[in-house]
């Protein structure tokens, strides 16, 4: 276990968990980057602690956040219908991801089987597709921040306000 997370710790982060990653500490200071699960021995891209929903005279609860950000490789391009023949064949257990850019792909099983593993372990999974993060590029540097800060901030908030059952209280 102790290879396994040395090794995790020296791979190499892409470009795009790295823009991830500073505008979540923008947003939110409190994060872990390359953290490594030692329930799951899964390597999170980050971890990060948010306030979660409160009920009426309850302690307030604190969601862990496990983010995941998903490149090209985590991807397969879905098979094509009526005729038209797939460039790439999708894995078995691959979901569909959203319309846009990157609807056309799948995600393979080994990420999804991560995801629903990370859930179960009691974290709230938040998703960065490649293609939504690309899409947020500006030739302005202020723009560019605004508009990812904006898209983090959402996808925070629309984790918080789910009242996902894989929260756990601290």
């Amino acid at each position: 276990m102790d290879a396994s997370v040395a090794a995790a710790r020296a791979r190499a982060m892409s470009n795009t968990q790295r823009q991830v990653t500073e505008e979540l500490r923008r947003v939110h200071e409190a994060l872990e980057e390359e953290f490594v699960d030692p329930s799951t021995g899964y390597s999170i891209d980050a971890v990060l602690s948010v306030g979660g929903r409160q009920a009426e005279g309850e302690q307030r609860e604190e969601l862990l956040v496990a983010v995941e950000v998903d490149g090209p490789s985590h991807y397969a391009q879905a098979p094509r219908t009526e005729g038209q023949p797939s460039s790439r064949p999708a894995g078995s257990g691959a979901r569909r991801a959203g319309t846009g850019r990157g609807s056309g792909q799948v995600l393979l099983g080994g990420t999804a089987l991560k995801k629903r593993q990370l859930a179960r372990a009691g974290y709230a999974v938040l998703s960065v597709p490649y293609w939504e993060w690309d899409a947020l590029n500006s030739n302005s540097e202020a723009v560019q921040r605004k508009a990812r800060q904006r898209y983090l901030s959402c996808k925070l908030r629309a984790l918080k306000d789910a009242g996902a059952a894989s929260w756990i209280a601290h």
